[in-house]
């Protein structure tokens, strides 16, 4: 664990373990998930800093009727911190103490998951505050893809080229049929195969192929739809969300007195802390603060 992280962080962090972490979802709508593609993201968010590109691993669960998009750090980290609490064959140190293994956070994490069902024609991005799920309904992509003569091969696989404006950029896609499931990353779906690799034109957002793995059968990973979340809009959950940033302690607290007197306490790895910790990666590499005039979605 890098310095940084145990001086400014590490505080924080023990606050949620103590507050006895539980990152179980109430389900919903829940699909046995198929396959995995694993992306590299950059986005250039601010046009002042094109070498400091938003970073960020990326994680899109398949399943027959939907999608949803996960950043890899905050899976691990949650992994980390349930093996911390729940494994009872958990790394102890030289004092018997359970040790937490967190992993070192060296890129971006988005506060959003990207949720698609395709079957129902239904988008929504998902994020949570300690205890509780905010769903945000979003508009289902209707994207008007034009096929290109271009192919190529990615990961070892046949790939053609298509293209199509989304957001107000006008976006190239290299989607191959041998997985023949019209998704993609984001919101770039639609196509008769995968999409394994996406770039807008002005090379300021693109999606770079990392890996696709098949998921065991009696694995019964699942992608699941929070049944009590809050329906709310992006501008009030933002709104919510840089509050909490504000002043976390006084958030935090409020919201474990809400859960003792509701009898259901218990608070989640919220985003809020591992967004936080990611931004302030750009802080040890030196760069400036960054203002974000440049959003993937141009006027949003």
């Amino acid at each position: 664990m890098n310095r940084f992280f145990s001086k400014k962080f590490g505080f924080r962090f023990q606050i949620i373990v103590f507050l006895f972490i539980s990152i179980k979802q109430n389900t919903c709508l829940a699909q046995n998930v198929i396959s995995k593609v694993y992306y590299e993201f950059e986005h250039v968010d601010d046009r002042n800093q094109p070498e400091n590109p938003h970073r960020e691993d990326l994680v899109v669960y398949l399943t027959e009727e939907a999608t949803i998009q996960k950043n890899v750090t905050t899976l691990a980290i949650r992994e980390a911190v349930n093996d911390f609490i729940f494994n009872p064959n958990r790394q102890v140190n030289s004092n018997g103490a359970a040790v937490l293994n967190l992993p070192i956070i060296q890129k971006d994490i988005s506060k959003y998951e990207y949720y698609h069902n395709f079957k129902n024609r239904q988008s929504f991005l998902f994020s949570h505050l300690f205890d509780t799920y905010y769903v945000i309904e979003d508009a289902f992509p209707d994207l008007a893809w034009e096929l290109l003569d271009g192919t190529k091969k990615i990961g070892g696989f046949d790939c053609q080229l298509a293209k199509s404006n989304l957001g107000g950029r006008l976006y190239y896609a290299w989607f191959t049929t041998e997985i023949p499931y019209p998704y993609g990353p984001w919101k770039l779906l639609g196509l008769p195969g995968l999409i394994l690799e996406a770039y807008d034109d002005n090379n300021e957002v693109s999606w770079k192929f990392n890996k696709f793995e098949l998921v065991d059968s009696q694995n019964e990973e699942r992608i699941i739809s929070p049944k009590d979340g809050i329906i709310t809009t992006k501008e009030k959950f933002e709104k919510t969300f840089n509050s909490v940033k504000k002043n976390p302690i006084a958030a935090r607290k409020a919201a474990v007195s809400s859960a003792k007197a509701s009898g259901s306490f218990g608070l989640k790895l919220d985003n809020s802390i591992i967004t936080e910790y990611a931004v302030g990666h750009q802080k040890i590499e030196g760069f400036k603060e960054k203002v974000l005039n440049n959003p993937i979605e141009i006027g949003k």
